[in-house]
């Protein structure tokens, strides 16, 4: 379905902008590599060797972390060219697969006594929604109040390291990233910055006639608009379900606003439409950061819908980019690149017409849910054979301001504009491997019985391509086919038992999690690794440290088990697998010793009410704190065969009873 052309108005400044009609989601497919640009690093990229950093100065370099997880650290020095300056350091990464990934930016000092002063930290990760949607970190190292007597070290350092990396994510792909250094001079103080304004001026002013000028679908295709003080305004038409892309420029004292105008609809386009056809218009700063700051005059706003009696205009903008030493809270938006995602190649997605029901809710066919609420749906009639995939179509007359799914899903998701919950196919679908909203399915039966996998991403199936179902949740089931036994796999990749981080920690989703599911007679927990991992992840803990983290996990898990066992549920533990292997860990001794400590406890009888024993059965006997070649994917994970002889290795008799 298309639409008549649309306006779009914008005034001097460098962005990225895009104009959206209909809610995508990207596409599981890989758009082409995206040019982040920036100059060439001095031997062609940042070193990996922090005790030989490489020299970078101001500007945008341009680096690549390797494949390799030996390489997802790249370490640089910065020499300041003013005295009390403040240095602004910025990176953007384009991730070029849909595993779980990340990014990092640490800059410091090395003081005197050789220690390493913290100056800042930040990390970002890909949205559910856009797997591929370039992610962005920034710091900034100056005065941190405006009436600053002292001198920090990270302030009289003449020479600041930094370093790049993805955080606490393992990749094996490329991950391009394009570094920007602002250097900005000190000002008096406080009394000599101007204040940022109260109001946020989103005045579109009257460009003259549009001129044709079609967005790209890529961002290195997206055209330029050039700045000019009366600003500039293009025309295109849009398909429903589509994105554009156009690039426009921002500097010191500027801001982006921009308009989108469409005309009215035709009446063939509005039929069987609620809510019109929607408009939306999304801005994103370089530091990943969306943003459509709108003006509430008026009616105007960055998202809306528009039918065949009324013409639409939409207006969103930026704040001003001050020159500012920043004597506030606010990290300030530095001159440079403005990134949006882009939505990517279409699919298709099938059902079988028979087997079609309508869901209804309180026997309503819609149903609004709250933020932070669940709702179940009225029971429906539906015969399937054993080990069946099902289909499930939502429709959102508008989208939710903050999207719940589950990005390890390794299951395709087809996203279409308008309502098609009735259709049997969806011909120009966009694709996405993620689970959206969804949070489970319940299947009345009187004899049926439910074993929940709590775990992480070995749990989630880090490595399983999209609909092979080669997880060892997977190789579990297929075994268990006939005994009227389901499988619920709870695991969430990168997630810790005892902090948050990717999702609720293990113990506050406990019983949401395992408690709190219908059926339940068995709960099997593999969970602790990136505990260890996170601990001794960006330096070593000594033997105390890692001592004291063994407890704790000890301690969490003794807690689950009664919980399980008050409510009848059996309690399975399942050693911590071997990550000698893992680059991006790289464990020392003393977290190996707390892996044997916490492995001991798990194998002890009583602890659990039974175990399966992992790190026996998938350990190198040669060397028994890394996984065996034949299992391992990356030090940490392990590969196909692996989760296949996990699955193999599990006693069935464990489901026998409770």
């Amino acid at each position: 379905m298309t639409r008549r052309p649309a306006l779009l108005a914008a005034g001097a400044s460098l962005a990225w902008l895009t104009l959206t009609t209909g809610y995508a989601v990207a596409a599981a497919e890989p758009p082409a590599p995206i040019d982040l640009e920036g100059a060439s690093l001095p031997g062609g990229e940042g070193s990996t060797n922090p005790a030989d950093p490489t020299t970078i100065g101001p500007g945008l370099w341009a680096d690549t972390l390797g494949p390799s997880t030996a390489q997802n650290a790249h370490h640089f020095t910065y020499e300041r060219r003013i005295k009390d300056s403040t240095v602004h350091v910025g990176v953007v990464a384009a991730p070029t697969s849909t595993e779980s990934d990340g990014l990092k930016i640490d800059v410091g000092v090395v003081e005197a006594d050789g220690t390493v002063t913290a100056c800042g930290s930040q990390t970002d990760s890909p949205t559910y929604n856009v797997p591929y949607g370039l992610v962005g970190v920034a710091v900034e190292v100056g005065p941190t109040t405006a009436d600053a007597t002292d001198r920090p070290a990270c302030l009289r350092a003449d020479t600041l390291q930094l370093v790049v990396s993805r955080g606490t994510y393992t990749n094996p792909s490329e991950l391009p990233v394009a570094i920007k250094i602002v250097e900005e001079a000190p000002v008096s103080g406080a009394a000599s910055l101007p204040e940022p304004g109260e109001e946020i001026a989103l005045d579109v002013p009257d460009a003259g006639e549009p001129r044709e000028l079609r967005g790209a679908d890529s961002f290195e295709g997206a055209p330029q608009l050039d700045p000019v003080s009366g600003g500039t305004t293009v025309s295109t038409d849009l398909a429903q379900g589509t994105e554009q892309l156009w690039r426009v420029g921002v500097q010191w004292g500027q801001q982006l606003v921009v308009r989108a105008s469409a005309p009215r609809g035709d009446e063939a386009e509005l039929e069987g439409r609620y809510s019109g056809i929607p408009l939306r218009v999304r801005l994103i700063d370089p530091r990943r950061e969306v943003f459509a700051l709108n003006a509430d005059v008026e009616g105007q706003s960055a998202d809306g819908a528009y039918t065949a009696e009324e013409a639409v205009e939409l207006v969103a903008g930026s704040r001003p980019l001050l020159y500012r030493n920043r004597f506030d809270d606010h990290l300030p938006v530095v001159p440079g690149d403005f990134w949006i995602a882009v939505s990517a190649a279409p699919a298709t997605a099938r059902i079988d017409p028979a087997t079609d029901r309508p869901l209804t809710f309180s026997a309503s066919a819609r149903v609004i849910i709250p933020a932070g609420g669940e709702t179940w749906s009225d029971p429906v009639k539906l015969k399937v054979e054993p080990l069946a995939h099902l289909a499930i179509s939502l429709h959102y007359p508008a989208a939710p301001t903050v999207q719940t799914g589950h990005p390890g899903s390794r299951a395709t998701s087809y996203v279409l504009t308008g309502d098609h919950t009735a259709a049997t196919d969806l011909p120009g679908a966009k694709t996405a491997d993620r689970w959206f909203q969804i949070a489970g399915v319940d299947v009345g039966s009187e004899k049926a019985s439910a074993i929940v996998a709590f775990g992480d991403s070995i749990t989630d199936g880090y490595g399983v391509q999209p609909n092979t179902n080669l997880r060892w949740t997977d190789g579990l089931i297929e075994r268990l086919k006939g005994r009227n036994i389901a499988v619920l796999n709870l695991g969430i990749g990168g997630n810790r038992v005892l902090a948050d981080g990717l999702g609720p920690s293990g113990v506050s989703r406990f019983d949401r999690d395992v408690l709190s599911q219908s059926g339940v007679t068995h709960v099997v927990i593999l969970e602790g690794v990136n505990d260890l991992g996170v601990l001794n992840r960006d330096q070593s803990q000594d033997a105390a440290a890692n001592a004291r983290m063994a407890q704790d996990l000890i301690k969490a898990y003794a807690g689950m088990v009664a919980k399980a066992r008050a409510k009848g549920i059996k309690a399975i533990g399942a050693t911590i697998l071997p990550y000698s292997g893992s680059a991006y860990y790289h464990p020392p001794a003393e977290a190996e010793a707390a892996r044997q400590t916490i492995n001991a406890w798990i194998r002890a009888p009583g602890n659990f009410d039974a175990v399966i024993d992992w790190d026996a059965v998938l350990r190198d006997p040669a060397r028994p704190t890394y996984l065996l070649t034949a299992y391992d994917n990356d030090g940490l994970h392990p590969n196909m065969a692996g989760y296949k002889a996990m699955a193999d290795a599990i006693p069935l008799s464990l489901f026998e009873s409770r």
